[in-house]
């Protein structure tokens, strides 16, 4: 075979044969040929025919142009000279083998007239001959795409296998085509493990119900979707966005579907407190005791108010919201207070300070105004809280006034006070005559007592003899009316004294004062038979006098109206908050309850002389002891079944100093 013409060689008896049948035959050759070469040089894939000495014998012009050769050229050459260097040796060896065998397919490297690199898919067939006809297919530009197609898988890869959302694809029956390591890693599994699975055998029933739901749509509108859901794993709660995409084959069939699929649990609980906070602010910004407007800086056109704010100025929100600055303010004023709102903007600080509103009235409010810069909307705003102290500075002018009308009253009372001291001085000096009045008085008729008693026991001593029954009875009656009305007077005294003398207060233990008035009332303990109880009474500052004169009347009273064989008088404390409470009971007559009230009244007595004998002064003065110390005194009791009295002493005038 030549570049030029194809030669058909055969033997010389055919050559002889000069039947019909054999010009046939070569006829039917040549058309074949003929045919032959016109497909091989109108062929867009290279074609050698080269010999066994690998010398090229024919050069189509598709191989031509791939090589960059003319095919001249390329017939002067041989097969090691197509080869880069560092190929010849592999390549000799594939044809030699390929003179061997007869056929081969491989990969190969050609170089061009410019040194290029050419990929080709040799086909090689050996002929008849022993010649080789190859058919070279130019995959360079295959190559490079592929090459760059994997270039793009690996990159694809290394993103789907380092992308920190949960990747996967799957089938129809539900079964994963592909997970990537992060979904593996939240379900606690390798890729291995969950890969050819079903939904059912990765997720609990309710979780792969839904997640099957969802894929099963895009199955049947081949339409991408996406979903935000909660899922349960490893018993915890988490919420995921997923992004599901339909695969498509050539005929646009659903074959698959990929999903990318995010953890938006801390995304949610964000939200969530945000919300929250956002409601937190609602709820506060409009339930604020005080107004709150908001204004852009730049235009100085208000942006927000609260309720309160609408109320303080008596517009509407919507129409508020309309307005600027420079409409609630007066006019008179507006300069100041647009020279304030560039300062604060500027990042000055300013105090809390009272500025006046133009309400919608016209009416004047005054407020007390702080404000500060703050970023809303991602616009820099200017935030004023308004508190309406209109009504407070009218309270001030009124408390100034009255503060004016006070001192001018102090000072009247200051005057007063001066003439109160100085009748007080004269009210003490009064006191020290009237005390000296009331000695020499008690003294002037006390005197003239002790006479008619002295006189008329010395009329009964010294002549009873001459006396009969009722001369003696007569003067024993002036005798006693004497020591009564002796008596009597004392008791006036001592009443009048209280409140006004024996007032030194001191530390007194109620428990040796109590012993000591048994002391005193001994003799009478004795006669009667009689028993005084105290137990842990406590240590009051309280005059002592008084305090014996209490326990004395109350005690005796309890020994003298009794007609037991074991008179019995009880005294205990019980202690409060804010006081003492003290208990006398006996086991004595009674009193009825109707004539409770009558017994502290002064000179009211239930019996006659004869009966019991006394005053009837002595619950009187306990009484005004007790009021005088911010007590008070009542009685319990029952006829024949004893009397309990209840008298009580406040702590703050008599603090407790603890018991024995």
């Amino acid at each position: 075979m030549y570049n030029d013409r194809l030669v058909t060689k055969v033997s010389s008896g055919e050559l002889n044969r000069d039947s019909t049948d054999s010009k046939k035959a070569k006829l039917v050759l040549a058309i074949s040929e003929e045919k032959f070469r016109a497909y091989v040089e109108m062929s867009p894939v290279a074609v050698f025919v080269v010999n066994s000495n690998g010398k090229y014998e024919y050069i189509n012009e598709a191989a031509s142009k791939m090589l960059g050769y003319s095919i001249d050229e390329l017939l002067r050459m041989n097969l090691s000279q197509l080869l880069f260097k560092e190929d010849i040796p592999s390549g000799l060896k594939k044809f030699g083998e390929l003179k061997q065998t007869g056929r081969s397919l491989s990969d190969i490297t050609l170089k061009t007239k410019d040194g290029l690199p050419v990929s080709v898919i040799l086909n090689s067939v050996k002929l008849p001959d022993g010649k080789l006809l190859a058919f070279c297919e130019n995959v360079t530009e295959r190559k490079k795409t592929e090459a760059a197609l994997s270039v793009s898988e690996a990159k694809f890869r290394s993103i789907v296998e380092n992308s920190s959302d949960q990747i996967f694809m799957i089938d129809r029956a539900h079964k994963y085509l592909f997970v990537n390591k992060v979904l593996a890693e939240v379900l606690g599994k390798s890729p291995e493990d969950i890969i050819g699975k079903s939904v059912f055998e990765v997720y609990p029933p309710e979780t792969a119900d839904q997640f099957s739901s969802n894929t099963q749509n895009v199955f049947a509108t081949g339409k991408s979707m996406f979903v935000e859901e909660k899922m349960v794993v490893n018993d915890q709660d988490l919420f995921i966005s997923t992004g599901l995409n339909p695969v498509l084959d050539a005929e646009r069939n659903v074959i698959a579907v990929t999903g990318i699929v995010r953890d938006v649990t801390e995304r949610r609980k964000t939200e969530k407190a945000l919300q929250e906070s956002e409601e937190r602010f609602r709820v506060i910004y409009e339930g604020a005791n005080d107004g709150i407007l908001v204004a852009d800086v730049k235009t100085q056109r208000f942006v927000l108010a609260n309720p309160q704010m609408c109320q303080i100025v008596g517009y509407p929100l919507e129409e508020l919201l309309k307005m600027g600055v420079s409409d609630i303010h007066p006019k008179e004023r507006l300069p100041i207070i647009i020279d304030q709102f560039k300062r604060v903007v500027q990042g000055e600080k300013m105090a809390a300070q009272s500025i006046p509103l133009l309400r919608s009235d016209k009416q004047i409010v005054d407020c007390e105004v702080s404000s500060g810069v703050l970023d809303i909307w991602n616009q820099q705003c200017l935030v004023g809280f308004f508190r309406d102290v209109t009504e407070r500075k009218k309270a001030e002018k009124k408390l100034e006034d009255s503060h004016r009308a006070l001192e001018k009253q102090l000072s009247e009372i200051n005057l007063l006070q001066k003439e109160l001291e100085t009748a007080n001085k004269l009210l003490g000096q009064s006191n020290v005559d009237l005390e000296n009045y009331t000695y020499v008085v008690s003294h002037d008729l006390k005197a003239p007592l002790r006479a008619i008693r002295s006189f008329s026991t010395f009329i009964i001593e010294d002549f009873s003899e001459k006396l009969d029954d009722t001369g003696k009875d007569y003067f024993q009656r002036i005798v006693d009316a004497s020591s009564r009305m002796d008596t009597l007077i004392e008791n006036l005294l001592l009443l009048s004294r209280v409140g006004r003398k024996f007032m030194e207060v001191e530390t007194v233990d109620l428990n040796q004062l109590l012993e000591e008035i048994v002391a005193d009332l001994t003799p009478s303990i004795q006669k009667s038979n009689g028993k005084i109880v105290f137990h842990n009474l406590p240590k009051v500052s309280i005059p002592r006098t008084w305090m014996k004169q209490i326990f004395m009347n109350l005690i005796d009273n309890g020994l003298k109206f009794n007609k037991s064989k074991t008179p019995t008088v009880e005294v205990t404390c019980e202690e409060t908050e804010p006081e003492l409470l003290f208990k006398v009971s006996d086991n004595g007559i009674g009193v009825e309850e109707k004539y409770f009230d009558r017994l502290f009244n002064l000179f009211e007595r239930l019996h006659t002389q004869e009966e019991y004998s006394g005053t009837g002064a002595g619950l009187a003065i306990c009484k005004k002891i007790i009021q005088q110390f911010g007590g008070r005194i009542w009685i319990e009791s029952q006829v024949s079944k004893g009397s309990t009295f209840f008298f009580t002493l406040s702590k703050k005038k008599n603090p407790t100093l603890g018991g024995n």
